[in-house]
């Protein structure tokens, strides 16, 4: 028995987000520039997340802090990486919970 092949794209069948993962910018205009960004750098994985260039900046700069020699150690890149992709995620939305007091909502 012949066993059949099916080939896809994770796109294909996922909707993916139309807005910056840390900001949550969705304009248009703004994220025709946006950047997919390799969040284990692009040497370590081939995982990306829709970015704003703004966000991308910050990250990529963290990245790029670290010399080529010690990127090898590519366990403490990835952590560095990722520490500063949920710090300013973390940011964001310590900025929405400030956001929220200031206007007096409340959810649940």
């Amino acid at each position: 028995m012949k066993k059949e092949v099916f080939s896809f794209s994770i796109s294909d069948k996922i909707e993916i987000p139309e807005m910056c993962s840390i900001c949550g910018e969705s304009d248009s205009n703004i994220l025709r520039k946006s950047e997919k960004h390799h969040i284990s750098g692009k040497e370590n994985s081939g995982v990306t997340t829709l970015l704003c260039l703004n966000c991308h900046a910050k990250i990529t700069s963290k990245q790029n802090s670290i010399s080529p020699k010690k990127r090898k150690n590519k366990f403490a890149f990835k952590q560095i990486s990722h520490g500063r992709l949920l710090e300013l995620i973390g940011l964001e939305l310590q900025k929405d919970g400030l956001k929220l007091l200031e206007n007096g909502k409340d959810f649940p």
